[in-house]
């Protein structure tokens, strides 16, 4: 390879390299616009954990609450069927 094709082929490169840098460049403002930036994605993130754990924990709250009913009433049959003798 002479100077002059080198030079080509560099120059070729630099353009190539160029443009990809613009394509990513491209795709990471428009990932900004849409999604935010990381303190806004970290926020998000952290504000679905704690909805999903407080979701998770009203679902318990209801089970215990339906459970100690139901063992309620079941003492209250144990109890009715001891007296009965």
């Amino acid at each position: 390879m002479n100077n002059e094709e080198m030079a080509n082929l560099l120059l070729t490169l630099c353009h190539q390299t160029d443009k990809m840098m613009c394509t990513y460049i491209e795709k990471l403002e428009k990932r900004f616009v849409t999604e935010g930036g990381i303190k806004e994605r970290m926020y998000a993130a952290r504000t679905g954990y704690r909805q999903e754990q407080d979701a998770y924990q009203h679902q318990l709250e209801a089970e215990n609450k339906q459970l100690k009913a139901e063992n309620e009433a079941l003492r209250k049959k144990i109890e009715e069927l001891t007296r009965k003798p």
